[in-house]
């Protein structure tokens, strides 16, 4: 269920009550190759955790703004103020520095970090087409057709006989509790795709691909309130260069935030 084929059901309701426009033909290709593209990008990412460990994958994603801001100049001739590119800089740079934390060879030459520079690449090329769909029909259109293109790319794995077996495996053998934790990660996650497609509607595909580098702020706060609460779950480091660490990276991101709201 992971990624956009996850929406067709909620979406295919939408198209029986409200109708599905057929944009042209250059924006319908673009649709739903980007619908694709966010459902490739993660396959090099699980290869990159197959590799290494998830510590020294996860900051790698930092390098994605950089190719949005890129391709988004070639493709949509985007370009961002000073202002927007020192925000740009701040967010990159505290959400790589407050996920990195004390892991060493993040940089090290291996296949991880070329897995990592593909997902990079092919997100960014997602954050940058739906940027150009939505700049040519409304969000429920692009959405629509983003989720057609994201399913047609899964399709076909489940004409694979051990895909399918696989599949009725985890079902399977999944307790109910984790079912309705798995569940619930994907209402999550589909939130989060849905809200990542509407940023795109009103901003540029660097800046969204930035603004989403402060994932570790929140993964630090929550990991913050449940050692403070909860301390036999989860024990937090307080050491205090530890908490510099994270203080300085959490100073550059609220920066960045505040240069691109203000």
């Amino acid at each position: 269920m992971n990624g956009l084929a996850g929406l067709l059901p909620i979406l295919l309701l939408g198209v029986v009550f409200w109708g599905l426009p057929v944009p042209a033909l250059g924006v319908l290709g673009a649709s739903l190759i980007t619908g694709a593209l966010f459902n490739y990008q993660m396959l090099p990412y699980f290869k990159a955790l197959q590799i290494t460990d998830a510590s020294r994958v996860v900051p790698l994603y930092q390098f994605t703004p950089f190719f949005a801001l890129v391709f988004a100049y070639l493709f949509l001739h985007e370009s961002l103020s000073y202002k927007a590119l020192i925000a740009l800089v701040l967010l990159v740079l505290g959400g790589f520095i407050i996920s990195i934390e004390k892991v060493e060879g993040v940089f090290r030459l291996s296949k991880a970090l070329l897995y990592m520079l593909c997902a990079c690449i092919l997100y960014a090329l997602y954050l940058t087409l739906s940027r150009y769909v939505y700049l040519h029909v409304s969000y429920f259109t692009g959405m629509a057709w983003q989720t057609i293109g994201g399913f047609i790319s899964v399709a076909p794995l489940l004409l694979v006989h051990k895909t399918r077996h696989d599949v009725r495996q985890v079902v399977t053998t999944m307790s109910n509790k984790i079912k309705s934790l798995f569940f619930t990660m994907e209402a999550l996650n589909l939130l989060a795709i849905l809200s990542v497609q509407l940023a795109l509607v009103s901003g540029p595909a660097a800046l969204v691909g930035a603004l989403g580098g402060i994932q570790p702020l929140y993964i630090l706060v929550l990991t913050a309130l449940v050692s403070t609460w909860l301390p036999k779950i989860l024990k937090e480091d307080t050491a205090w260069r530890t908490l510099a660490h994270k203080s300085f990276a959490v100073i550059l991101i609220i920066a960045g935030v505040a240069l691109v709201t203000v």
